[in-house]
């Protein structure tokens, strides 16, 4: 990405990432294809979701998914919930709300180096884990992408 669109403070960002969200951002193929991903996800190539059958997972993943939309829901501005037909309730930002405070506190709590919000994807298309300068751990050579 080019660092010349790179808003220069705070203050500008939070202007662009308005005007993108109140402004630009529309209901599209791309944003409808997203979601229909997510409900139709595979497992995902991460070693503790790879110890669960494929059967267990067709069976489970269905019902799982549509936690995962209301948790992506709740990342978005209300704007692009607007934007998508996307209904949020009080009751549901407070279940959001109540969830990020729990996911916070079990992310302090995980040990190194899965907790310690280093994440990165190497040239092989492999996740790694851990600082960047000491090269990572490979989560068992799994690519990310196509």
């Amino acid at each position: 990405m080019s660092m010349r669109v790179v808003p220069e403070s705070w203050e500008d960002f939070q202007l662009y990432w308005e005007h993108m969200c109140n402004d630009v951002l529309e209901k599209n193929k791309a944003t409808t294809d997203l979601f229909t991903i997510m409900k139709n996800a595979p497992v995902p190539p991460i070693p503790v979701f790879r110890q669960i059958p494929d059967r267990l997972w067709r069976r489970a993943f269905p019902r799982l998914a549509p936690f995962g939309i209301w948790a992506t829901m709740g990342l978005c501005p209300p704007a692009v919930r607007a934007k998508l037909g996307y209904r949020w309730s009080e009751r549901d930002e407070r279940r959001f709300q109540f969830g990020a405070r729990m996911f916070r506190v079990a992310w302090a709590a995980t040990p190194a180096p899965v907790g310690d919000g280093h994440a990165s994807v190497n040239q092989n298309g492999e996740v790694l884990f851990g600082e960047p300068s000491d090269g990572g751990v490979v989560i068992e050579g799994n690519p990310v992408g196509p």
